[in-house]
């Protein structure tokens, strides 16, 4: 038998009651009920048909569960970004907050805060950031307007993005060249090692590695190889000097 708030659930109106059938000493019974309110209780009591034991177990129906998404960003440091929370299966909308470093971010200095528009079940809502710092995180909360149902999602910003552009080279086989890797928007410069089939290149016979000099945002590192053999690629990994965003192109040699 089943009860809910002190009552007898009976077959009806949106309510089907399955008993179950016993085999291999187990039996499953099944309560279906259309239209689920909140944080309703439903229990189902036991009772053996062979001996007087009798058991019973509740379950807890949380409705209105919401699925909601962070959407992760990547910019450069001290830029502006607009970042989204997309909640999708809430019945009303969603009252939305937003923290970082455990403090309640607000609308202020730099700051914008949008709570979206609940339409057609879904609502998004975003936070717009001047001055982005390093692998800052943001964590939207949300709470249903209608239930009690809440949830979150944590949105990380990789700042101090930049980027990587390889340079291709042609030259015949066995002969000298220079090749490239240009950094572009870093912040203080980037770190340069080469790697090729796996292993690290490093200054040696034939080999000349050039870091580059940062200045306005733009770094060419380069690698000249002497005796080049054909289809060999080189790839050039950078790590920003001054954040822990790094970034690599490869270049092959025809």
């Amino acid at each position: 038998t089943w009860e809910s708030g002190g009552n007898t659930v009976v077959t009806g109106s949106g309510v089907t009651l399955n008993e179950g059938t016993f085999a291999n000493g187990e039996q499953a019974a099944t309560l279906t009920v259309a239209n689920l309110q909140q944080d309703t209780s439903y229990t189902c009591n036991t009772v053996s048909k062979t001996y007087t034991h009798s058991d019973s177990a509740t379950v807890v129906v949380k409705a209105n569960v919401f699925e909601i998404i962070g959407t992760s960003v990547e910019v450069k440091v001290g830029s502006v970004a607009t970042i989204t929370c997309k909640t999708t299966g809430s019945e009303g909308g969603v009252s939305v907050t937003w923290e970082s470093g455990g403090n309640t971010v607000a609308t202020g200095s730099g700051i914008t805060l949008n709570e979206g528009t609940f339409i057609n079940g879904e609502q998004v809502a975003t936070l717009t950031v001047a001055n982005l710092q390093q692998d800052t995180s943001y964590t939207c909360n949300t709470v249903s307007k209608t239930y009690t149902h809440s949830d979150s999602a944590t949105v990380v910003v990789k700042a101090n993005v930049f980027e990587i552009i390889g340079i291709s080279a042609e030259v015949k086989v066995g002969s000298v060249a220079t090749i490239t890797c240009k950094t572009t928007g870093s912040e203080g410069g980037v770190s340069v090692t080469w790697e090729s089939g796996g292993n690290t290149v490093v200054t040696g016979s034939g080999v000349t590695l050039n870091e580059g000099t940062f200045a306005n945002g733009e770094q060419a590192a380069t690698l000249t190889v002497a005796n080049l053999q054909q289809d060999t690629s080189y790839t050039c990994n950078t790590v920003s000097k001054t954040y822990t965003h790094s970034n690599p192109a490869s270049v092959v040699v025809g």
